[in-house]
Protein backbone atom coordinates (compact mmCIF):
# COMPACT_ATOMS: atom_id res chain seq x y z
CA UNK A 1 0.00 0.00 0.00
CA UNK A 2 2.75 2.49 0.88
CA UNK A 3 4.56 1.82 -2.41
CA UNK A 4 1.34 2.36 -4.37
CA UNK A 5 0.79 5.65 -2.54
CA UNK A 6 4.36 6.79 -3.15
CA UNK A 7 4.08 6.00 -6.85
CA UNK A 8 0.67 7.68 -7.09
CA UNK A 9 1.17 10.72 -4.84
CA UNK A 10 4.92 11.19 -5.12
CA UNK A 11 5.18 10.69 -8.85
CA UNK A 12 7.90 8.07 -8.38
CA UNK A 13 8.64 5.15 -10.69
CA UNK A 14 9.09 2.21 -8.33
CA UNK A 15 10.23 -1.32 -9.02
CA UNK A 16 9.83 -3.75 -6.12
CA UNK A 17 11.98 -6.86 -6.10
CA UNK A 18 10.51 -9.51 -3.80
CA UNK A 19 11.57 -13.03 -2.88
CA UNK A 20 9.74 -15.58 -5.02
CA UNK A 21 8.20 -17.04 -1.85
CA UNK A 22 8.06 -16.23 1.84
CA UNK A 23 7.03 -18.93 4.32
CA UNK A 24 5.21 -17.90 7.47
CA UNK A 25 3.12 -19.57 10.13
CA UNK A 26 -0.03 -18.44 8.28
CA UNK A 27 0.75 -19.53 4.76
CA UNK A 28 3.42 -19.62 2.08
CA UNK A 29 3.29 -16.22 0.36
CA UNK A 30 4.24 -16.13 -3.32
CA UNK A 31 5.32 -13.02 -5.18
CA UNK A 32 3.07 -12.22 -8.11
CA UNK A 33 4.30 -10.15 -11.01
CA UNK A 34 2.22 -7.05 -11.56
CA UNK A 35 2.49 -3.68 -13.16
CA UNK A 36 0.53 -0.48 -12.61
CA UNK A 37 1.28 3.14 -13.42
CA UNK A 38 4.43 4.01 -11.49
CA UNK A 39 4.78 0.59 -9.81
CA UNK A 40 6.20 -2.70 -11.04
CA UNK A 41 6.40 -5.77 -8.76
CA UNK A 42 8.73 -8.64 -9.63
CA UNK A 43 9.55 -11.89 -7.86
CA UNK A 44 13.07 -13.32 -7.89
CA UNK A 45 14.49 -16.56 -6.60
CA UNK A 46 15.84 -16.14 -3.07
CA UNK A 47 17.59 -18.41 -0.58
CA UNK A 48 16.85 -18.64 3.16
CA UNK A 49 13.42 -17.05 2.73
CA UNK A 50 11.41 -16.59 5.89
CA UNK A 51 14.47 -15.30 7.76
CA UNK A 52 14.61 -11.53 7.44
CA UNK A 53 18.25 -11.12 8.42
CA UNK A 54 19.53 -14.14 6.46
CA UNK A 55 17.80 -14.27 3.09
CA UNK A 56 19.49 -13.20 -0.12
CA UNK A 57 18.64 -13.23 -3.81
CA UNK A 58 20.07 -15.39 -6.55
CA UNK A 59 22.47 -13.29 -8.68
CA UNK A 60 20.02 -12.98 -11.59
CA UNK A 61 18.11 -10.23 -9.72
CA UNK A 62 20.75 -7.66 -10.55
CA UNK A 63 20.39 -8.17 -14.29
CA UNK A 64 16.89 -6.76 -13.80
CA UNK A 65 18.10 -3.51 -12.27
CA UNK A 66 18.55 -1.83 -15.62
CA UNK A 67 22.34 -1.72 -15.49
CA UNK A 68 22.25 0.79 -12.64
CA UNK A 69 19.65 3.09 -14.17
CA UNK A 70 17.94 3.83 -10.87
CA UNK A 71 18.18 6.79 -8.49
CA UNK A 72 17.58 5.21 -5.09
CA UNK A 73 18.13 1.72 -3.75
CA UNK A 74 15.95 1.10 -0.69
CA UNK A 75 15.88 -2.19 1.22
CA UNK A 76 13.15 -2.92 3.79
CA UNK A 77 15.36 -4.86 6.20
CA UNK A 78 17.46 -4.10 9.24
CA UNK A 79 21.01 -2.81 9.23
CA UNK A 80 22.59 -6.29 9.43
CA UNK A 81 20.49 -7.99 6.74
CA UNK A 82 22.42 -10.06 4.20
CA UNK A 83 20.10 -9.00 1.38
CA UNK A 84 21.06 -5.37 2.02
CA UNK A 85 24.77 -6.24 1.94
CA UNK A 86 24.18 -8.02 -1.35
CA UNK A 87 22.30 -5.06 -2.83
CA UNK A 88 24.96 -2.58 -1.67
CA UNK A 89 27.75 -4.68 -3.12
CA UNK A 90 26.00 -4.81 -6.50
CA UNK A 91 25.25 -1.09 -6.33
CA UNK A 92 28.92 -0.34 -5.65
CA UNK A 93 29.90 -2.38 -8.72
CA UNK A 94 27.22 -1.20 -11.15
CA UNK A 95 26.05 2.22 -10.09
CA UNK A 96 28.14 3.84 -7.34
CA UNK A 97 26.25 7.16 -7.58
CA UNK A 98 22.91 5.59 -6.70
CA UNK A 99 21.76 6.71 -3.26
CA UNK A 100 21.07 3.98 -0.73
CA UNK A 101 18.86 3.66 2.32
CA UNK A 102 17.24 0.99 4.44
CA UNK A 103 14.39 0.62 6.90
CA UNK A 104 14.59 -0.83 10.40
CA UNK A 105 12.28 -1.36 13.37
CA UNK A 106 14.94 -2.93 15.59
CA UNK A 107 14.61 -1.13 18.92
CA UNK A 108 16.70 -3.43 21.13
CA UNK A 109 20.44 -4.06 21.25
CA UNK A 110 20.89 -7.19 19.17
CA UNK A 111 23.54 -9.67 20.31
CA UNK A 112 25.19 -9.92 16.96
CA UNK A 113 27.68 -12.58 16.07
CA UNK A 114 29.80 -12.99 13.03
CA UNK A 115 28.78 -12.65 10.17
CA UNK A 116 25.96 -10.24 11.13
CA UNK A 117 28.39 -7.86 12.85
CA UNK A 118 30.44 -7.70 9.65
CA UNK A 119 27.31 -7.22 7.51
CA UNK A 120 26.07 -4.40 9.75
CA UNK A 121 29.39 -2.53 9.59
CA UNK A 122 29.49 -2.85 5.81
CA UNK A 123 25.85 -1.79 5.43
CA UNK A 124 26.13 1.24 7.73
CA UNK A 125 29.35 2.39 6.07
CA UNK A 126 27.80 2.24 2.56
CA UNK A 127 24.36 3.70 3.35
CA UNK A 128 23.37 7.27 2.59
CA UNK A 129 20.29 7.18 4.78
CA UNK A 130 18.05 5.16 7.05
CA UNK A 131 14.38 5.24 7.94
CA UNK A 132 13.53 4.03 11.43
CA UNK A 133 10.10 2.95 12.62
CA UNK A 134 10.81 4.35 16.09
CA UNK A 135 13.22 6.63 18.00
CA UNK A 136 14.96 3.73 19.77
CA UNK A 137 15.99 2.20 16.42
CA UNK A 138 17.53 5.55 15.40
CA UNK A 139 19.45 5.77 18.67
CA UNK A 140 20.85 2.25 18.18
CA UNK A 141 22.00 3.05 14.65
CA UNK A 142 23.86 6.12 15.91
CA UNK A 143 25.47 4.11 18.72
CA UNK A 144 26.56 1.54 16.12
CA UNK A 145 28.33 4.26 14.13
CA UNK A 146 25.83 5.23 11.44
CA UNK A 147 26.58 8.78 10.26
CA UNK A 148 24.15 9.09 7.34
CA UNK A 149 20.83 10.89 7.16
CA UNK A 150 18.21 9.47 9.46
CA UNK A 151 14.44 9.84 9.63
CA UNK A 152 12.02 8.43 12.19
CA UNK A 153 8.82 7.50 10.42
CA UNK A 154 6.39 5.15 12.18
CA UNK A 155 4.80 2.87 9.58
CA UNK A 156 1.60 1.83 11.30
CA UNK A 157 -1.43 3.76 12.43
CA UNK A 158 -5.15 3.54 12.95
CA UNK A 159 -8.19 4.98 11.26
CA UNK A 160 -9.00 7.85 13.68
CA UNK A 161 -12.58 8.10 12.41
CA UNK A 162 -13.30 4.43 13.07
CA UNK A 163 -11.39 4.20 16.37
CA UNK A 164 -12.76 7.29 18.06
CA UNK A 165 -14.75 7.65 21.26
CA UNK A 166 -18.42 6.92 20.78
CA UNK A 167 -20.96 9.51 21.82
CA UNK A 168 -23.09 7.13 23.83
CA UNK A 169 -23.57 8.07 27.51
CA UNK A 170 -24.72 4.53 28.37
CA UNK A 171 -21.30 3.16 27.51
Amino acid sequence: VKWEALAREGGAEIELHLPHRWPSWEEDYRASEESRPGLRVRGFHACRTGREDQYFFAPDIFRGMGGGAFDVLHVEQGAAAFVYSQALFERNLRSPRTKTCFFTWINWEPRQRWPWRVAERYNLRHSDGAICGNREAADILRRHGFRGKLAVLPQLGVDAEYYSPARNPEL
